[in-house]
């Protein structure tokens, strides 16, 4: 895969090992192999009761799943480069920068998504490209405060 994805969780590890074997032929690892195989066989002896997403304890009940998490981190990566792309928000404060983005993409809900929606391509400017991508994955574009933690928490460490 060309985004060489990592991940803490030993399952989801082995989800993408198996993914990059069978997309590019590149050799699974020890330790994913061998979870990926006991959880495909305890998935088959229980005739498929229990899902293989089970299995590998990926299904979570409440809280967080780990792939939740990957894609709630991807949505937060691409709002703080949005507030670093974006020269009147880059200078402003995370609370100030937050309102302004958060009155953008109510704009862009409300405006042009319904119009492009059903587009392959993102559009070209920001911070249309990036609503756009953000809502083209089935996520929702946070609020003013949720986007204020974001900014903050990113604050020192993206830039």
């Amino acid at each position: 895969m060309a985004d060489k994805k990592r991940s803490t969780d030993p399952a989801l590890q082995a989800i993408f090992d198996l993914v990059e074997h069978l997309m590019g032929g590149r050799r699974i690892p020890e330790r994913s192999r061998i979870l990926l195989m006991e959880a495909l066989n305890a998935s088959i002896a229980s005739g498929f009761k229990t899902s293989l997403y089970a299995e590998l304890g990926l299904k979570t009940w409440g809280g967080t799943s780990p792939v939740r998490k990957l894609e709630l981190g991807r949505r937060d990566r691409r709002l703080l480069g949005l507030w670093a792309a974006v020269p009147e928000w880059s200078k402003l404060p995370p609370p100030a920068a937050a309102k302004m983005m958060a009155a953008s993409a109510k704009r862009y809900q409300s405006d042009r998504w319904p119009r492009e929606s059903k587009s392959f391509d993102a559009p070209a400017a920001e911070p249309a490209a990036t609503w756009w991508k953000i809502l083209r994955s089935g996520d929702c574009i946070p609020g003013e405060r949720r986007l204020a933690q974001i900014l903050h928490s990113g604050n020192s460490s993206a830039f």
